[in-house]
């Protein structure tokens, strides 16, 4: 101890510095696991959309042609 400051091994604080390096890892791939996750949800989303507004597209054009051919 220095001025009340504890002086720590070299060895120590590697060690430590190792450890948090670990850690710092395994979070880096949890959120790219994460972020992996919510990019295939989004694509899903989007794919719906594009559905949707296909066939919503494809009715609009039936309901035209029932309206067009109706009115004769």
């Amino acid at each position: 101890m220095d001025n009340g400051i504890p002086v720590e091994s070299e060895r120590d604080l590697l060690i430590k510095i190792a450890t948090d390096i670990k850690y710092i890892k395994e979070d880096i791939a949890e959120i790219k696991e994460m972020q992996k996750s919510l990019d295939d949800r989004i694509s899903s989303l989007e794919r719906w959309r594009s559905y949707i507004l296909g066939f919503s597209a494809a009715i609009a054009l039936v309901v035209s042609l029932i309206i067009s051919l109706w009115r004769g």
